[in-house]
């Protein structure tokens, strides 16, 4: 097998492992949190939301962006220079915590609530259980290892979930997800230093390190305004709001961000790596054949949920939370226009023009905070749809810089993506029969689940008989389709796989 094939062949099953992880992952996460929602209030997840606002913005310092240039480097770079990483990140996570220490009684005081102090000083502690794993998660990254990043994962879920859910049925309450949160990335680390045999070596060398910096500064500029964007709809909620608004609000996301927005989140784990290591042309048709593929898992996922709201709520959550179904069906559709994001941001970034993104971030922050002043009265569905407006206006400015970039327009686009949007609205149709004639929750889940993953997937056989077949074609070593990835001229006409 040449170098093109076994990167080809590696990618192919990097994915298979971050989407087994993914589903995985997403299942038992799903589980806890329906399983919390019942046992604890809104407010209980407002409260943790305010205090994952501030450490979700200083999380993206969390590495200053070194680990992903980690990822980029020679392999003879990467030896040199991963000792280095190591002892700078973990100084990095040392300085986050007393930083958040520190802004703890500030936060407090911008939200009204004393209880989110004590529970910022704690959560502050997981930016070191992080630091300590961060450079053994790069490596396993660069060398397309995704069956031991799986393997820690799915250990960090699974004992968040069930220290959670043991903690709030014995009465611990907020407690209960801040230290199921803690010990499960505990877990995650200790999963690392277990299956990577790397180990740091007090062996400080920083030359070449201002590049690496200078990398990962625009990585890290471009995480500081993501982590800020998706924060302006959270803060302006848990200020004008309350707690109480915001724990709906944020379960209402939940959802959508993990059935939707987290499979192609997951697969920009993959493809940094992969496109990082193509020349232009091959990067355009590896652009479009993500694309193809996001469009294809995520838009069914997103038609099912906007459809399915209520039932959703009502099987998983309870009652409680049935005010929140406005906001998840716009989140839903939100979170699909940042999965339709992802792929060209992923290419950006592989090419050393992150800068893009980042000049892209500064006015969508403008426009998020002058709507939030604008609607946050009006109640926390006006506030999704204000972000799903958001998020088609920056959508369509990305694609189109990415023609520019690639040669890959809308009309390109629009010609990859038909086939699975067509699937998607017969599915939807389906579905929408199904929810109106069945009522109950559980019964409209199970059916409606059922009959219109069968519909989605046998309409796509009519209208794209390549994708499917194309996406078990590159899971078998020596396949054309991982020539594809790699360049490799497909035939005149040759559908996209």
């Amino acid at each position: 097998m040449n170098e093109s094939e076994g990167l080809g062949t590696r990618t192919a099953r990097a994915m298979v492992w971050v989407y087994a992880s993914y589903v995985g992952g997403r299942a038992l996460v799903l589980v806890s949190t329906a399983i919390l929602a019942r046992v604890l209030s809104p407010k209980d997840f407002g409260l943790v939301a305010l205090a994952l606002i501030v450490t979700a913005a200083l999380e993206t310092l969390k590495d200053l962006g070194l680990t992903q240039a980690l990822i980029v480097a020679s392999d003879e770079e990467t030896e040199r220079r991963a000792p280095t990483i190591f002892f700078l990140t973990l100084g990095v996570g040392l300085t986050l915590w007393g930083v958040t220490a520190a802004l703890a009684p500030a936060a407090a005081a911008l939200f009204d609530e004393p209880r989110v102090a004590p529970l910022l000083m704690a959560l502050g502690f997981n930016f070191v259980l992080r630091a300590l794993g961060a450079t053994h998660y790069a490596l396993l990254a660069k060398q397309l290892d995704f069956r031991k990043r799986t393997y820690a994962e799915a250990g960090d879920v699974a004992v968040r979930g069930l220290v959670s859910i043991g903690l709030a049925l014995a009465g611990a309450g907020v407690w209960s997800i801040v230290i199921g949160y803690l010990v499960g990335t505990a877990t995650l680390t200790i999963a690392l230093w277990l299956l990577v045999p790397w180990r740091p070596r007090l062996e400080l060398r920083f030359e070449g390190l201002s590049q690496m910096v200078r990398f990962g500064g625009s990585i890290t500029g471009i995480d500081v305004m993501s982590a800020i964007n998706r924060n302006v709809d959270l803060i302006a909620i848990g200020k004008v709001l309350g707690p109480a608004s915001l724990g709906l609000y944020t379960l209402a996301y939940r959802i959508p961000e993990l059935l939707v927005l987290n499979f192609a989140i997951v697969g920009s784990y993959v493809l940094f790596p992969a496109f990082a290591k193509l020349d232009r042309e091959a990067l355009r048709r590896a652009y479009l054949v993500a694309f193809r593929y996001t469009v294809a898992l995520a838009l069914p996922l997103a038609v099912g949920m906007v459809i399915l709201a209520d039932p959703v709520i009502l099987a998983l959550f309870g009652e409680k939370w049935i005010a929140g179904d406005g906001a998840m069906q716009a989140l839903t559709l939100f979170t699909l226009m940042i999965a339709f994001d992802i792929p060209a941001g992923t290419v950006y970034k592989a090419t050393g023009r992150a800068d893009v993104l980042f000049k892209l971030a500064i006015p969508r922050f403008f426009v998020l905070v002058a709507l939030m002043v604008a609607f946050a009265d009006d109640g926390i569905t006006t506030v999704a749809y204000a972000q799903l407006g958001v998020g088609v206006l920056f959508l369509a400015i990305q694609l189109y810089l990415t023609e520019r970039m690639l040669g890959a327009g809308f009309v390109v686009l629009g010609r990859v993506a038909a086939p699975p949007a067509a699937a998607a609205l017969v599915m939807g149709a389906v579905v929408l029969g199904l929810d109106r004639l069945i009522g109950p929750p559980w019964p409209t889940l199970v059916v409606a689940g059922l009959v219109g993953s069968a519909t989605y997937l046998g309409s796509l056989r009519v209208f794209a008989p390549d994708l499917v077949s194309g996406l078990l074609e590159r899971l078998r070593p020596g396949a054309a389709a991982e020539a594809e990835i790699e360049g490799a001229p497909a035939p005149e006409g040759a559908p996209l796989r």
